[in-house]
């Protein structure tokens, strides 16, 4: 998980808007993950009422809603986890960098 202690080395070395720039894209996806968490709370409440013939289930358009929450959770979390590999933070799993550097040479 990154945290700010993380970034200590970096930004005594002037990396400062790269610590920014992760910390904003961290905080974007946990906004982003806790809206889609309480949506996909209250979309279960609606399927729980709806099987017990209390009301009616979720329209599509919050489905849709969920859908699009959920897409950009992923979004945000791709792009923090784009910028710590671009710090160094963390390195690609042994079978992305292999294909990256496969794809690199051929």
């Amino acid at each position: 998980m990154w945290n700010e202690a993380a970034s200590a080395p970096q930004e005594r070395s002037g990396a400062t808007p790269m610590a920014d720039a992760i910390n904003d894209a961290y905080d974007a996806w946990k906004a982003a993950e806790a809206a889609a968490r309480a949506l996909e709370h209250e979309v279960g409440e609606l399927w729980l009422r709806y099987q017990h013939g209390l009301g009616a289930g979720p329209t599509r358009g919050v489905l849709r809603q969920l859908a699009c929450l959920r897409q950009e959770a992923r979004d945000h979390l791709r792009q923090a986890i784009r910028l710590l590999h671009q710090a160094g933070y963390i390195q690609p799993a042994a079978r992305t960098r292999q294909r990256a550097e496969a794809a690199s040479v051929g």
